[in-house]
């Protein structure tokens, strides 16, 4: 059936469907391609066409009310393939502990296991061009000569690899064919969903509104809905669909657009190994294996997360250059620069003092490397960790007054971290510290900043990593979610979610492959409901 230009299609007509998918990103696509061969027909919604479209993309404009954050419109990309277009395709699972209810994260726990989840991530690395369905067997990912991973010996720490698939957009470029020559699945493509619409007197969708920018307006009526438009626009579109229920679709209990969650990053730590002759390339390259790459970095384990009351925390580590050297060693250079050039201690004396005492042991070492003729700066890197974010309900996407060029309103985020997160940032970075050198390998050190109760605005080096999930949460009653663990939105009989925003928690691993994970997991139930 292929790909159809959606503004050519006549206004008023009204396209009659088995199956409705709203988003042709990684989710949207993965139900689509597990829906080839079937004896049903699918219309994929697509906003935008094969390549960028500034105004298009313009759609996702939204304002920002809560934590600085990047621009909504530069998180996403919104033409065919989604944000797998510009996805650097880093895989991982996430953790059995992060399905669990942990009594130290308030709104924790799925209502489904991970090792129901295990086939359908198998499945998953297939669809998003990965090797082996492997991640805790480290000597499938090493190799002679190319680093190995520290023996930690104490149980906090552990070491983790992180698959890289190729190429980037794998599901647009992979999968355009598949949907090409597709003999029952149409895409079509500038196509705009505006409003979800009930039958009268029902629990069911009935049909979506559709309009393209350049004009025209349609109807899709299917038997199934499958919203995948991203954590964002996902509950901006429910919360618009307003004319049978006048506070959103899904948003009975004032859940929807709720617990907005991002990974919690900072890049202003240094970390210094403590043998100059260890291979680290390990932590600090990708290395091709099996068909894909492999990159490795350190996490707190299970059982030292659940003693400290930790949520997920790990570490990746790059090589520093002079610029990017610890503040002691650029006060070091000046301090003794301004002696020789101007026989004179520089301006701002004390900061430079205070820079070189608080680090004192990089000082030392890098003089002695110098003197010794050793390689300078060769074993310190740069620490970038990232940090699970605990659901917060007053984390949220809300409705704007601002309309767009279609009429529906556009988004208002507001993210917020609590004095919670930031305490967890923290402690989380102490704890690491402690547990590199009483295994030997090396120190870390870390920004030190204070956890207050405005800590949104006191704390401004914490970001983001655009994933965006949590804002349709999965629970198993409608008092703690929006969809079940199917998927479904509760109270509508065929409206499912996929993608991020079922996230009940955001673990600390890129969250695509959980998200293709569970789009496969979808698609075979929505096949045994149509059988």
């Amino acid at each position: 059936m292929g790909f159809v230009d959606s503004r050519s299609v006549a206004e008023g007509e009204a396209v009659e469907t088995d199956v409705c998918i709203i988003g042709g990103g990684a989710a949207g696509i993965t139900l689509a391609h597990e829906f080839q061969n079937q004896n049903f027909r699918v219309v994929l919604l697509e906003s935008g066409g094969d390549g960028f479209d500034l105004e298009t993309q313009n759609l996702y404009r939204g304002e920002n009310v809560g934590r600085a954050y990047f621009p909504l419109e530069g998180c996403r990309l919104r033409y065919y393939g989604g944000t797998t277009n510009h996805w650097a395709n880093w895989c991982s699972t996430f953790d059995p502990e992060d399905f669990e209810v942990r009594s130290w994260i308030p709104y924790s726990g799925w209502p489904i296991s991970r090792p129901s989840l295990d086939p359908f991530y198998e499945r998953a690395h297939v669809l998003a061009g990965l090797g082996p369905y492997q991640y805790d067997d480290l000597t499938q990912w090493t190799t002679p000569g190319g680093g190995v991973p520290f023996e930690f010996k104490n149980g906090a720490l552990e070491n983790r690899t992180i698959q890289i698939g190729t190429p980037r957009a794998v599901f647009g470029h992979k999968y355009h064919e598949v949907m090409e020559s597709s003999e029952n699945t149409q895409v079509m493509q500038w196509a705009n969903v505006t409003e979800l619409e009930f039958a009268p007197d029902s629990d069911r969708i009935a049909r979506v509104r559709v309009k393209t920018l350049a004009g025209n307006g349609f109807t899709v009526s299917a038997k199934i809905f499958a919203l995948c438009a991203g954590g964002i626009e996902n509950p901006r579109l429910l919360l618009a669909s307003r004319s049978s229920r006048p506070a959103g679709i899904g948003n009975d209990h004032d859940l929807l657009g709720r617990f907005f969650q991002e990974h919690i990053n900072q890049n202003l730590g240094r970390f210094l190994i403590s043998d100059p002759e260890y291979d680290f390339s390990f932590y600090s390259e990708k290395r091709p294996l099996h068909g894909t790459r492999a990159h490795g970095y350190i996490r707190l384990s299970a059982e030292s997360r659940r003693a400290a009351k930790l949520p997920g925390f790990r570490l990746y580590f790059k090589h520093t250059f002079s610029e990017d050297a610890p503040p002691g060693i650029d006060s070091t250079k000046i301090v003794l620069k301004s002696i020789r050039d101007d026989g004179a201690l520089p301006d701002n004396f004390g900061t430079h003092l205070w820079n070189i005492i608080s680090d004192f042991d990089d000082v030392a070492e890098q003089i002695y490397r110098r003197k010794t003729n050793q390689p300078v700066d060769g074993y310190v890197y740069r620490v970038t960790t990232r940090v699970e974010q605990e659901p917060n309900p007053d984390s949220r996407v809300m409705l704007g007054d601002e309309l767009d060029p279609l009429g529906v309103p556009r988004s208002k985020l507001d993210w917020r971290l609590s004095k919670r997160d930031v305490e967890a940032v923290l402690r989380g970075q102490q704890v690491v510290a402690a547990e590199l050198a009483r295994e030997g390998v090396g120190r870390a050190k870390f920004l030190e900043f204070e956890a207050t109760e405005n800590s949104d605005q006191d704390v401004d080096h914490l970001f983001g990593g655009c994933h965006h999930m949590g804002t349709t949460r999965m629970a198993a009653d409608p008092q703690n979610g929006v969809v079940d663990a199917d998927c479904k939105v509760f109270g509508v009989h065929n409206l499912f979610i996929g993608g991020s925003a079922v996230f009940p928690t955001s673990g600390q691993c890129n969250p695509t492959l959980t998200i293709v994970a569970l789009a496969a997991r979808l698609a075979d139930h929505i096949k045994a409901e149509l059988a």
